[in-house]
């Protein structure tokens, strides 16, 4: 009954509003974020005397009514801004619909009380549980007073948050009713209401006036490709990158002016809180005495673009430093830091399976289906590794293929990175992707070859770009060309510290790479209570090219994770080990025909009734 009066005092208020001018506008400028869009419109009109609502509407249904921006020239003032549905066309709204509009108006001033009021609530939550810290000397009495206190508190706000929710529910319900019948009404459906930009102005006299409209809409996106070309060794890699850029906002794009942002205008702004990180002893379950693999995710994400984890000993819970983490089937991977922490960075859209290994345990798969994902792998076998390297090698020179770039400005802001696309584009409003040119690279690269035979018995051909950075490149896949022809495609990752980064061109049959285990090296003795176990490994890599080349070949020595096992090495050709990784590197230059053999050899020792997997 309240509500009802409520709507009914409202009434008689509406017939006092000024006038609707409806005002045509035109799309000048977009500004594509990799999540959403910026719209600016143009419009023209004479204003009348007095006080005008001028509407500019058929405005996309998606449209952010918080992202609204309008400036105006004129000899006028500007008394406010508002967005509604625009379910009137030009001529006089219907007095029915009116009065079901001005309960809508009404609802949605409610429903905004009661976001705040919830945000509130959750900000005293926050506040309760970042301040819990009761000091080391509180006696029994006060943990027991403060723990009622608490216990007080929060189930007070979580009663009022349970009874504000009730109430959003139930006025929700009633809008999206009313909503409906407005719908039936006019003759259109909820989901495909065009929304309407209301500018109340002021004049004393009539006169022009023009104005520009900025808002934000969803329902756009924009993803880096690149396509990188190699003619021949002797000449610079071509990389031309490109954007898809596809938008179902419900409104086409005719012949804009077209801007490419990394920026996100719905990504949280808000720096975050961090609360007291208390340490204390653990006991772990059976589940983990007992070492089994398993998999933990977070909160459930739909198509999450940022992954983040961890990956530990299923037995220890301690954090596993280097081990690789990947999303299958994609060349999109990491490795996790000294405590076993991890983060994954994915293009939108990205779907199926996240895969975590390290040397010495069995791997463990989840789906992407949560932004924080943890692995506990339990000890048994070796598993592949996935390898990245980079290099701060010296550049080669050459000369490029690649035409003239298009006319594209690019502009750093504090934040973010923007293209400015001077060719006009139209990009209807179908959800299909539209390859935008952003530019044409021509940079110096050096060639070489790498092999990790352990994994994957082939060369790789691999180019080496150094300075990349400087020139704005974004995480996206590249296609591979080399002399002319398509060899398969890669993941350009541009997160990476290094000034060298480095492109995989594909397998070369040419560079033939051997690995075999030595089997006088391959050994098993006892010395009292200790078990001693040999082996040894020689690779041989044969250029059959008729051109030299550079070949960097890495293997591994397995490290020791207890202080009950140690582990003793031997490295001939000249290889030089990383200590803190087991990886062995050799960089060898290799004439037309000529073959070049490394070779290293291992000794594990470990107590007797102990089982250790040492290859």
């Amino acid at each position: 009954m309240r509500l009802f009066l409520l709507f009914a005092l409202l009434v008689p208020a509406a017939l006092a509003q000024p006038a609707d001018q409806p005002v045509a506008s035109r799309i000048e400028q977009v500004t594509v974020y990799q999540n959403g869009a910026r719209i600016e419109r143009f419009a023209e009109t004479r204003l009348r005397p007095g006080t005008t609502d001028l509407v500019f509407g058929d405005l996309p249904p998606g449209l952010d009514a918080s992202r609204v921006e309008v400036v105006g020239e004129g000899d006028f003032t500007l008394l406010g801004v508002a967005t509604r549905r625009d379910y009137a066309d030009t001529t006089a709204a219907r007095p029915d619909v009116e009065r079901l509009r001005s309960r809508i108006a009404v609802l949605d001033d409610t429903l905004a009380a009661l976001r705040i009021r919830l945000d509130v609530l959750a900000q005293e939550q926050q506040l309760l549980l970042a301040n819990q810290d009761l000091g080391p000397n509180t006696t029994v009495a006060e943990i027991r007073a403060a723990a009622e206190f608490y216990r007080s508190r929060l189930t007070d706000i979580k009663l009022r948050e349970q009874a504000l929710r009730g109430h959003m529910a139930t006025f929700t319900a009633e809008r999206a009713r009313i909503a409906g019948e407005i719908g039936q009404l006019t003759g259109r459906g909820q989901g495909n209401v065009p929304s309407a930009i209301v500018v109340t102005v002021g004049t004393a006299q009539a006169g022009a006036a023009q104005f520009r409209l900025r808002y934000v809409v969803g329902g756009a996106s924009w993803q880096p490709r690149y396509d990188a070309r190699v003619a021949a060794l002797d000449r610079l890699l071509d990389l031309t990158f490109n954007a898809a850029v596809e938008q179902h906002t419900g409104e086409d794009w005719q012949n804009v002016r077209l801007t490419l942002s990394t920026g996100d205008p719905y990504a949280r702004a808000t720096q975050p809180t961090l609360v007291p990180l208390r340490l204390g002893f653990s006991y772990p379950s059976q589940r983990r005495r007992q070492a089994q693999g398993r998999v933990e995710y977070g909160a459930y994400v739909t198509n999450p673009t940022v992954v983040t984890g961890t990956v530990r000993d299923a037995a220890t819970g301690e954090g596993l430093p280097g081990a690789n983490v990947i999303v299958t089937g994609t060349q999109i991977g990491t490795a996790t830091d000294v405590d076993g922490r991890y983060r994954l960075d994915l293009p939108p859209g990205t779907r199926g399976t996240i895969r975590a290994a390290f040397v010495g345990y069995f791997d463990m798969a989840g789906s992407l289906r949560s932004d924080h994902v943890d692995f506990y792998l339990a000890q048994g076998q070796s598993l592949q590794e996935v390898v990245v390297s980079y290099s701060r090698d010296a550049m080669e020179g050459g000369v490029s293929n690649l035409p003239a770039p298009p006319p594209v400005e690019q502009v750093e802001r504090t934040t973010t990175v923007e293209y400015v696309i001077n060719t006009p584009y139209t990009l209807p409003s179908d959800g299909r992707p539209r390859v935008v040119e952003v530019q044409k690279l021509a940079l110096p690269a050096r060639y070489t070859y790498y092999t990790a035979p352990r994994v994957d018995r082939a060369a790789y051909l691999t180019a080496r770009l150094p300075d990349w950075d400087r020139h704005g490149l974004q995480p996206g896949d590249v296609n591979l060309y080399l002399e002319g022809a398509f060899v398969g495609s890669t993941h350009l990752d541009s997160r990476t510290p290094d000034d060298t980064l480095t492109l995989s061109l594909g397998r070369d049959a040419g560079v033939v790479v051997a690995r075999t285990q030595v089997e006088a090296q391959r050994k098993r003795s006892f010395f009292g209570n200790r078990v001693a176990v040999g082996r040894g490994y020689r690779i041989e890599v044969r250029n059959t090219r008729t051109r030299p080349v550079e070949v960097v070949i890495e293997d591994q020595i397995p490290l020791s994770a207890d202080s009950d096992i140690s582990v003793e090495h031997s490295i001939e050709g000249g290889g030089v080990l990383d200590e803190e990784t087991g990886i062995v590197r050799w960089t060898r230059a290799l004439a037309p025909g000529e073959t070049a053999t490394v070779a290293f050899s291992y000794e594990v020792r470990h107590p007797r009734g102990r089982s250790v997997v040492v290859d």
